[in-house]
């Protein structure tokens, strides 16, 4: 019983430990926490997510973009927050995500939203105070909690 008890309060550790490392590296935009954490999402959570992403439903959005060099079409879910005119996108690991800066390069893309595809355009980086009308309390805590510095903020066409 005690080795359950141990290996129980061991692993419990290790899971503070780890979000305490997450929180730390998203709150202060450290390159080399915010590189792993956007390459366990690329290798496991995106593969898993895109395939109902943006499904009516699905909790989570995805957004079609382009490479910036490549042209390549590449699909990246997201949580997509609807406004009156388009949607906001919080950015928990920053503006260096490789969606981010094709979006901000191309400056449109499609969102496709509760099985809805919607083109956008006008990319625009804000703070969050600047859309706090669209983010429950609960998200405006998330914000303050890991830091979040900038939003995406686009336009349908």
């Amino acid at each position: 019983m005690k080795m359950i008890v141990r290996g129980v309060l061991g692993f419990g550790l290790l899971v503070g430990v780890l979000f305490g490392v997450l929180l730390f590296g998203i709150r202060t935009q450290n390159p080399t926490v915010l590189r792993g954490v956007r390459t366990v999402n690329k290798s496991f959570w995106n593969k898993q997510a895109i395939k109902t992403a943006g499904d009516p439903g699905a909790g989570y959005s995805k957004v079609v973009h382009r490479g910036r060099s490549s042209g390549t079409e590449y699909e990246t879910p997201i949580d997509a927050i609807p406004t009156d005119d388009g949607f906001v996108v919080v950015l928990p690991y920053g503006t260096q995500a490789d969606w981010v800066r094709n979006v901000l390069h191309h400056g449109a893309a499609t969102i496709v939203h509760d099985g809805e595809r919607v083109d956008v355009h006008r990319p625009v980086l804000m703070p969050p105070r600047d859309i706090e009308q669209w983010l429950s309390p609960a998200a405006q805590r998330t914000n303050q909690l890991f830091g979040i510095e900038r939003v995406l903020v686009v336009r349908r066409v």
